[in-house]
């Protein structure tokens, strides 16, 4: 096992400058300037000398469709899905085949709901199963009920894998 320490800012250029969004003298940026650099290297240090690897994230390193729909699919995680035997492997199947037909797959939830009721319960196992990566679409391509779902063609996990490896890639 290893670690990986993700340091987090709102945008790049916060790594540079403490406070950087305050209204500030030359004199007093540069001097945070200074901290912000010293911090960094601080921590770096710190964490390489327990081997662990340190990268500086912001929103800007991860495609804006992905950081959406992965915001979007973790709200639906713990929704209940509770249906009668084998009505959550045919309405699976359905969605499956929607995905791979290219056919929205908004009908099959609706067809489904007006059926057994409970709407929000077949939203939440559309998403839930492409949060488990059960059901694979494309992520850097908005996930819209209403229209098709795009089959995987990039894996996210491929696509970032150096976001979790243990030494640079």
């Amino acid at each position: 096992p290893y670690c990986v320490n993700w340091n987090i800012k709102g945008e790049r250029g916060d790594f540079s400058e403490q406070r950087r969004s305050d209204l500030k003298g030359l004199e007093t940026q540069r001097k945070h300037r200074l901290k912000a650099t010293r911090r960094q290297q601080t921590e770096r240090e710190y964490y390489a000398a327990a081997g662990i690897r340190t990268l500086e994230l912001s929103p800007e390193c991860i495609d804006l469709n992905v950081r959406q729909n992965l915001n979007f699919l973790h709200k639906w995680q713990g929704h209940p899905f509770d249906p009668e035997a084998g009505i959550a492997d045919d309405f699976d199947a359905e969605v499956k085949e929607a995905v791979c037909a290219g056919t929205p797959a908004a009908p099959i939830v609706s067809r489904y709901a007006s059926k057994w009721g409970a709407r929000d319960q077949f939203l939440g196992r559309v998403f839930q199963r492409i949060w488990y990566r059960a059901l694979k679409v494309d992520l850097f391509s908005p996930l819209l009920i209403d229209r098709p779902f795009f089959p995987q063609t990039r894996d996210v996990l491929i696509e970032y894998r150096d976001l979790f490896a243990e030494t640079g890639l």
